[in-house]
């Protein structure tokens, strides 16, 4: 008990130190498309949290049912995520990390991500959170579209103007269709009027929490 407890101090002084949000320079869909190794289409079927003690910190494992891979190498029926931060233990012991800025995913999400390999050799979402899009079906327009949340970035720069001819006015929010050909160096064309959408399973609500720590990604 008292090792464990030794475990939660610590982990508890590296939340204090890395709350706030993480500064990231604004990037394109196109940005993202460029500076990405790995592109593809997913949905999240699994998260697991594990504990390291030596450094102390916890890592989550999210695996992704791959549906299409837009960029890169060509997949494995499933691909999994690593990234720090996440929940541990239940009740007096549950402890965990936040990562300002990191992107997160809930068990039935649909996914467009992008990724970038880093120094390490680990591939992560491209810009953060930047690089991670659900896809929701629009059951009024049959449009399929992509969302994506940037709570917990501070981002640097502009978007490009919003009138410029064939661009999304919300690089935010905005057709599969027109993301897809963002992603292959395509200008978005009109949206179908229909889009055949494939049936999403349910939701479970399981998100993962994350906190930056320092050398952080040199940790496997």
């Amino acid at each position: 008990m008292r090792a464990w407890s030794g475990l939660v101090a610590a982990l508890a002084v590296l939340i204090a130190g890395g709350a706030g949000a993480a500064t990231v320079r604004t990037l394109t869909a196109g940005e993202l498309a460029a500076r990405s190794e790995l592109i593809f289409i997913g949905t999240v079927t699994a998260q697991r949290s594990r504990l390291e003690t030596q450094p102390v910190r916890v890592w989550t494992d999210t695996t992704f049912r791959v549906e299409q891979v837009v960029k890169g190498d060509k997949l494995d029926h499933e691909w999994r995520l690593t990234q720090l931060g996440g929940v541990v233990g239940e009740g007096a012991d549950r402890i965990g990390q936040d990562v300002p800025g990191y992107a997160r995913f809930a068990v039935g999400e649909r996914v467009f991500l992008f990724l970038e390999r880093t120094s390490t050799g680990r591939l992560v979402p491209t810009g953060l959170a930047q690089g991670k899009y659900v896809l929701i079906d629009d059951a009024k327009s049959g449009v399929t579209m992509a969302a994506r949340d940037l709570r917990g970035l501070h981002l640097l720069g502009a978007m490009p103007d919003k009138r410029v001819a064939g661009m999304p006015r919300d690089w935010n929010q905005l057709p599969l269709a027109d993301l897809l050909a963002i992603a292959r160096g395509e200008r978005p064309g009109p949206t179908p009027l229909h889009v055949v959408r494939r049936p999403a399973p349910p939701v479970e609500d399981v998100q993962t929490p994350q906190v930056v720590l320092p050398g952080a990604e040199g940790a496997r």
